[in-house]
């Protein structure tokens, strides 16, 4: 099989937007001839420049990355008039089988490249946003995938925007009074600590560390197990 085909995206002038994805050969990247009607309104309004993705590539990859780019991007957001794989509509059961051959196919550093710069400057369609949203309602991820997203979000520097917006997300929210009974016990001010040796039961941590005198970070630091001091060891939290 040769590997004279290419992957090509046609962006706008004004908004340095995607507005066409394509394959074949690299000269029809650069062709304006056999272009429908929506591509030849917006380059003769606008104008465009053209960004080879892959290149030197067999027919069939390119078929699957030129589906996998149009997919990506949004049908609605192209002058596409197909979901590409040589000008055919691509029915489920084959978008199916193209979505199963992507899975685990690893791409080299440079193909990876090219697609991350194609994606630069597209912005999400509205329909899109909340196709995922629904996607991963009632979702439950496992431990693993808990443990890396975790890991991935480490270092990340919340900005005083976005600390804004998720603030905002709760005002006026109204929660159950199953909610608001776990949200009260798993308060700080809520949780009640007992000294084992006085059995004396105080309201919270800082009542406790108030009255004897110590400095609550520290105990606090004790409590959950990173610290291990034998300063003023006999404070735990009351089992309710």
């Amino acid at each position: 099989m040769e590997n004279n085909k290419v992957v090509y995206i046609h962006r706008r002038n004004d908004t340095n937007k995607v507005f066409y994805v394509g394959m074949g050969s690299k000269k029809r990247a650069y062709s304006k001839s056999g272009r429908n009607n929506y591509w030849k309104n917006t380059v003769n309004k606008v104008g465009y420049n053209i960004e080879i993705v892959d290149e030197e590539i067999s027919k069939k990859d390119a078929l699957e990355l030129e589906i996998f780019m149009i997919a990506e991007y949004g049908l609605y957001n192209l002058c596409n008039i197909t979901e590409g794989g040589e000008h055919h509509p691509i029915d489920l059961a084959t978008r199916i089988k193209i979505s199963n051959t992507l899975k685990g196919v690893k791409h080299s550093e440079q193909r990876k490249i090219n697609i991350g710069l194609g994606s630069v400057g597209h912005k999400m369609h509205q329909n899109t946003r909340e196709a995922l949203k629904n996607a991963n309602v009632n979702r439950k991820h496992s431990k693993e995938s808990k443990i890396k997203m975790s890991i991935s979000k480490k270092g990340t520097i919340v900005s005083d925007k976005t600390k804004d917006l998720l603030r905002n997300i709760n005002l006026g929210k109204k929660y159950s009074e199953e909610s608001k009974l776990k949200r009260s016990l798993n308060n700080p001010k809520n949780i009640k600590i007992i000294d084992i040796n006085t059995n004396i039961i105080y309201r919270n941590l800082r009542v406790a560390c108030e009255d004897i005198n110590l400095n609550k970070n520290t105990i606090k630091a004790q409590l959950s197990g990173r610290k291990n001091i034998q300063l003023y060891n006999s404070l735990r939290y009351y089992e309710r």
